[in-house]
């Protein structure tokens, strides 16, 4: 289950953190069909970085856009473990959600911030319009 905590407040970018939050749950349940959902996962994820990317354009932090290479490097490494068996599922679904939580807390949240500079807000100023013109987003935690 996806947490409102680690809401970046980039409705775009929070539903498909909890898109892939889900398909990693639809791939840890379905024994049946593991490599069509292994493989969506990991597609999702990069569908999602470069998303991120085009979304801020030329402004998209270098070490942000670094850290994205090496998560699809990783993340191919560790598909291709388990599809050649030498990995379990349960660890291959381990290192998803702990590679997720672990990128947005120490990457996409700065997405937030960097979304209120452009609209001209500081972050705290963010919330607060969310507020007063029902923008549907949740609340971050730290405000």
């Amino acid at each position: 289950m996806w947490y409102s905590s680690y809401s970046t407040g980039i409705l775009d970018v929070d539903n498909q953190h909890a898109n892939i939050d889900a398909l990693t749950k639809l791939y840890a349940e379905d024994s049946d069909q593991e490599a069509k959902w292994l493989d969506m996962l990991f597609q999702s994820i990069r569908f999602h970085f470069s998303f991120e990317e085009n979304l801020f354009g030329e402004h998209f932090p270098d070490t942000h856009r670094q850290r994205h290479r090496q998560l699809i490097n990783d993340l191919g490494q560790l598909v291709a473990l388990r599809q050649r068996g030498e990995i379990t599922k349960k660890q291959t679904v381990e290192v998803f959600r702990e590679t997720l939580v672990c990128h947005v807390t120490d990457f996409d949240l700065d997405l937030r911030d960097m979304r209120a500079t452009a609209d001209g807000l500081t972050p705290p100023e963010t919330g607060a319009r969310r507020l007063e013109t029902g923008g549907g987003y949740p609340i971050p935690d730290k405000y």
